[in-house]
C-alpha cells in the first residue's frame, strides 16, 4: 500500500543480479546510452507507468550513477529507489516486466511469472 496523498513515496527494491560473462550494464555502451536494467510497472488503467533501474558502477566516475551495494558487475546486489508521484493513479500497479541489460548491450526480458517464482514484488496499491 503506497499512499501519495500527501506527497510522492518512494518504494525501495532490492535485486541480485548476475551475468557470467560482461557483467550488469551501468547504462552505457562505449559511450552511448543505453536502457540500464530495469522493472516497470503500469497502473490499472495501462496509460502510466513507473520504473526503477538497478546500475553497475561505470568505468567514468562523472557518469556513474551505480546502485550496486554489494558484489560486484557480475554478481552483485542492488537497491534502487522508485519515485510514486503524489499525483499518482490510484488502484493496483502491477509489473509489466523485468530487463536485465548487460555492459555488451544483451537484454534479457522477465515476465510476471518469472518474476514472481523469484520473489519480486509484482503488485503494488496506490491510494
Amino acid at each position: 500500500l503506497v499512499d501519495v496523498s500527501s506527497g510522492p513515496q518512494n518504494i525501495t527494491f532490492t535485486a541480485r543480479l548476475i551475468d557470467d560473462s560482461s557483467g550488469i550494464s551501468d547504462g552505457e555502451l562505449v559511450g552511448t546510452p543505453i536502457i540500464p536494467s530495469q522493472a516497470r510497472f503500469y497502473s490499472e488503467s495501462g496509460d502510466n507507468y513507473l520504473t526503477v533501474e538497478f546500475r553497475a558502477p561505470s568505468n567514468d566516475p562523472k557518469f556513474d550513477r551505480s546502485n550496486l551495494v554489494s558484489g560486484n558487475k557480475t554478481n552483485g546486489i542492488y537497491v534502487s529507489n522508485m519515485v510514486v508521484p503524489r499525483h499518482a493513479e490510484i488502484g493496483n500497479w502491477t509489473l509489466d516486466h523485468f530487463s536485465v541489460v548487460d555492459q555488451t548491450g544483451n537484454k534479457r526480458d522477465y515476465d510476471q511469472y518469472e518474476m514472481l517464482i523469484r520473489g519480486f514484488p509484482i503488485r503494488f496499491f496506490v491510494e
